[in-house]
């Protein structure tokens, strides 16, 4: 008796046959188009994003699934490494092209202090996880504020699909093997497969925009379910039979969704979650009304050879159109874009995106024997005398005799670009670790002031204090061209010496920092700097009074944005745990001193009073009597960074003067006081003569809106030590010597 025939004989594992024709979907290309002209629109002209990013990223992912899809049925094991390889083949040269314009024209014309976050975003951009470096710097309070955005940022994008275009080929050998195994069809297990991706992915996504949006709106996991609705549509898209009228009126209803998404939805707020679905079923829609013509239909627009063709030059214009707008915009000294300057802009990104695409997108594809998926033709580039040096570079990349594999355009591509901008960022290191000895060397000063040769009983902190001529102790000092700390450093400004706390330490998953600088020893006296990123400013003061006077340790601990108002210690939050930990190292370790920021600036107004600041003291002091408690005022802050401002106008710029605040309510300082601490202003040494500028003695007071640069802070160590004199005699009293 014949056995009956085995069911692993259907769906994915019969004869091999060949692989189905993809035919080319010219709406997909049309709807590339209304993308890109909708997130370029909106990043121009409104400042804001449109849903036009979605569209990629779901019709990435269609166009993957439905080539690999067909691929498995027809037989094919799916190859993950071949299939990464081809697409960052053709992924990649432009890219890499593109980060190493940018970076040039980033040295050429960018202030220098940028250029250190600018190389490290290419880097980032290069290899594709761009997406998690903003993620650390959006979440991240000390990373600062520069007066653009970065250059690069918009590669968080395409990052985000270069990760999914290494996970999703396996993915689909996971759907291949499992259908193999259970004998079902290829299509059927993927569906399944990417519907609980799906499901898993918008979950999250929806979770984590609720708790964190800014967070939600870069990270892979809550994009995820967006790729997967685009593998989904190319899975079900050959079951889907409509009608020309059904598909007439889907198609317009995907339009005008597209168009409307950036007007309607506050995009920027509630994105990824929830609301994403919008533009991704806007293009859903467009996609599944594909097919023949139809008399009234979306595709008399979409298919036009003028619309669609523009698709091609999609990647590209989306490449190079956000460095053109911000270089644009700072160069002119643009808050806002007019129309003509955006056409302007436009028009300089349409002509470098079409340079691209014939320089180096097309010779790179046919280097390595591939078609441009989707290619729409387009003509040569004319025959102009300007022209003709890029017509023969172009010919000659076009020759038989250059042929390269995908591996090797990704190696090269890597390297190229990799080696530029690694190379730039080793030699603004090197620039920036020569100023920032530079500026060690002023603060540390001149021969010491003389004194008598002491005893280990004479010597006292202070004994021997050193002479300085810059910053808060030279404050009549002209201006410089190239301050202190110099440009190449002024980004890495933050004070934060010495070993991770061991004990009472910032709560875990916060973004608060908690240093132990012990190097005076065991037995000398320790200072505890605690509150936020304003009190960590001012830790420069310990560390500098450590260095010269060898004999105290500082503790920093500091929360990001962590006030300490009515109700604040006891919130469940990392806030407020920070300040009870730092309570508990109080009661524990007994510190003798205790520095905190004891008001919140805000730019153009009364500093606002930290009124749980009293109870914490009175708390902290009854755990530990002996202690000092020294209540800083905060320093001023900005609507712009004065640094920018001193760049862009000179650093003696009336337009960059800005009178001090007004005092602080003594009511308030009445109350610290009777809480039993020490309050301190440094402010007239801040602002000397009621006045804020840029720079003060050849040194950077401030190095974004509100940050004092910890240069800056060291020369205030004198005068922070004269002020907490009277009431607190045992800090260390002569630093640097008066003339």
């Amino acid at each position: 008796m014949a056995s009956p025939p085995s069911r692993r004989g259907t769906g994915a594992h019969r004869a091999r046959r060949p692989a189905p024709r993809l035919g080319f979907i010219p709406e997909v290309q049309g709807l590339r188009t209304l993308a890109l002209l909708l997130v370029v629109v909106f990043h121009i002209w409104f400042g804001r994003v449109s849903g036009g990013v979605d569209v990629f990223l779901l019709v990435s992912a269609f166009l993957l699934t439905r080539s690999l899809a067909a691929a498995s049925e027809a037989g094919a094991r799916p190859a993950p490494l071949r299939t990464i390889l081809q697409r960052f083949a053709r992924l990649l040269p432009v890219a890499a092209a593109v980060i190493v314009l940018t970076l040039l024209a980033a040295w050429l014309l960018v202030p220098r202090h940028l250029w250190g976050d600018t190389n490290w975003d290419a880097l980032a951009a290069l290899f594709y996880v761009e997406n998690w470096r903003l993620i650390l710097e959006n979440v991240d309070y000390y990373a600062g504020g520069d007066a653009a955005s970065s250059l690069f940022q918009h590669f968080w994008s395409l990052s985000v699909q270069g990760q999914i275009f290494i996970l999703w080929p396996f993915l689909h050998l996971l759907g291949y093997g499992i259908a193999r195994r259970l004998g079902r069809g290829v299509r059927g297990v993927l569906i399944a497969l990417f519907g609980a991706v799906f499901a898993v992915s918008f979950a999250w996504s929806v979770w984590l925009t609720a708790a964190d949006q800014q967070v939600a709106y870069f990270e892979t996991g809550a994009r995820a379910w967006e790729f997967a609705a685009g593998s989904l549509l190319a899975l079900v898209l050959p079951a889907l039979r409509l009608g020309p009228a059904l598909r007439a009126l889907l198609g317009w209803l995907g339009v005008a969704m597209l168009v409307a998404c950036g007007f309607v939805l506050p995009v920027e707020s509630t994105f990824p979650g929830f609301a994403a679905l919008w533009p991704v079923a806007a293009a859903a829609l467009v996609i599944a009304a594909a097919g023949a013509p139809t008399r009234l239909g979306a595709d008399r627009l979409l298919t036009r050879r003028w619309f669609g063709g523009l698709g091609h030059y999609s990647y590209a214009l989306y490449l190079v159109h956000w460095p053109v707008l911000i270089l644009y915009r700072r160069l002119g000294g643009l808050e806002e874009v007019p129309l003509l300057d955006g056409l302007w802009i436009m028009a300089i990104s349409a002509a470098a995106s079409a340079l691209l695409v014939h320089l180096v997108e097309r010779p790179a594809a046919r280097a390595v024997g591939r078609r441009v998926p989707g290619f729409v033709r387009a003509g040569p580039l004319r025959r102009t005398p300007l022209l003709r040096p890029a017509r023969r570079f172009a010919a000659a990349l076009r020759s038989p005799r250059i042929r390269s594999t995908p591996a090797a355009t990704v190696a090269v591509c890597l390297v190229a670009a990799g080696l530029v901008a690694g190379g730039g960022e080793l030699v603004r290191s090197q620039l920036a670790a020569a100023e920032a000895g530079h500026a060690q060397d002023a603060l540390s000063g001149g021969t010491p002031a003389p004194s008598p040769e002491p005893t280990e009983e004479d010597r006292s902190p202070g004994w021997d204090p050193i002479t300085i001529e810059v910053g808060a102790e030279a404050p009549g000092l002209p201006s410089v061209a190239d301050p202190l700390p110099g440009a190449g450093s002024i980004e890495y400004e933050w004070a934060g010496e010495g070993a991770e706390c061991a004990e009472y330490d910032t709560p875990p998953g916060t973004d608060g920092v908690c240093f132990e600088s012990l190097g005076a020893g065991p037995d000398a006296p320790t200072a505890l700097f605690v509150g936020n990123s304003h009190t960590q400013q001012f830790a420069a003061i310990g560390y500098r009074t450590a260095e010269i006077s060898e004999s105290l340790n500082v503790r920093l601990q500091a929360g990001p944005g962590c006030p300490l108002r009515d109700g604040d210690l006891e919130a469940d939050d990392a806030c407020g745990k920070t300040w009870r930990a730092a309570l508990d190292y109080i009661a524990n370790e007994r510190p003798e001193f205790v520095v905190l920021v004891g008001t919140m600036s805000a730019a153009g107004e009364a500093d606002e009073p930290m009124t749980g600041a009293p109870e914490w003291i009175e708390q902290a002091l009854e755990s530990s009597p002996g202690t000092s408690v020294i209540v800083l005022r905060d320093s001023p802050r900005f609507e712009t960074a004065p640094y920018e401002c001193g760049l862009a106008n000179g650093w003696d710029a009336s337009a960059c003067e800005v009178p001090a605040p007004p005092a602080v309510d003594p009511g308030f300082i009445a109350e610290v006081e009777a809480a039993g601490g020490t309050w301190t202003d440094l402010s007239e040494h801040i602002c000397p003569d009621g006045v804020c500028r840029p720079q003060v003695g050849g040194v950077v007071v401030w190095f974004d809106e509100n940050h004092l640069t910890a240069t800056y802070v060291k020369t205030l160590v004198q005068h922070f030590a004269d002020a907490v004199a009277e009431d607190v005699p045992d800090w260390p009293a002569e630093l640097y010597a008066r003339p």
